[in-house]
């Protein structure tokens, strides 16, 4: 999360998060409040300023988030057994399979444990629509964007919080690239534990219609949102 006097920019997770922190950090100097996923929730003083944030496809993000750990953690699982382990029940299975799995951590490789399976299994496990919604569960973001459309909203960004920062690189999306690793199981799983997301923000396997809906309320808003099933 960045906050400034009048704007917070609320971090949801593989949304470009990290590269527009960096943007916002070399351009301006500004300090990242939290560097875990904040959501308004957790905002104390929020009272008019403008909030905004991205969301993204649930198929996309899901399959971002399987890479993610793959490369950091080292979790090495072909993505219908990743979807199992997170959505599927199946994790008594998988804790016998890859109790001695090799996890990446800051102070080098260890082997797994149940509870640091978890935690991987876990992560972002909570709808994108709870970042933006306050004590009372009601979204009051300002404005939500759509990582998919990242370089054509950076403009009006910029407008709205009165700053000049040129996006000079902006990763690539990946617009189609998910789509390979998805089976009927997979995919069934994601639309099942992502339906919110999915009809929320009007996002389908191919793609999104419309915009982004700000007058809605979800069932669950907390701490450490981000990090809890």
């Amino acid at each position: 999360m960045i906050k400034k006097d009048n704007w917070v920019y609320i971090h949801v997770p593989k949304t470009a998060g990290t590269t527009t922190e960096n943007l916002f950090r070399d351009n301006h100097n500004l300090i990242v409040e939290d560097e875990v996923h904040t959501t308004v929730y957790d905002i104390e003083d929020k009272i008019d300023k403008f909030i905004f944030g991205f969301v993204r496809n649930p198929y996309s993000s899901e399959w971002s988030l399987w890479n993610y750990c793959q490369n950091s953690w080292g979790i090495f699982l072909e993505f219908d057994e990743w979807c199992a382990f997170r959505f599927g029940g199946k994790r008594d299975e998988g804790y016998e399979k890859y109790e001695h799995l090799p996890i990446k951590c800051h102070d080098g490789y260890r082997d797994g444990s149940k509870e640091e399976l978890d935690y991987c299994y876990d992560l972002f496990i909570r709808n994108q629509a709870g970042y933006f919604c306050d004590e009372n569960k009601k979204c009051i973001a300002s404005k939500i964007y759509r990582f998919e459309q990242l370089r054509e909203s950076w403009d009006d960004i910029q407008k709205r919080i009165n700053m000049d920062i040129k996006m000079d690189v902006v990763k690539r999306l990946h617009k189609d690239d998910y789509k390979k690793v998805y089976s009927d199981y997979s995919y069934d799983l994601v639309s099942k534990y992502k339906a919110k997301d999915i009809e929320l923000f009007g996002y389908n396997f191919d793609g999104f219609e419309g915009d982004c809906p700000l007058d809605y309320s979800v069932d669950y808003v907390g701490k450490n949102y981000a990090y809890s099933r």
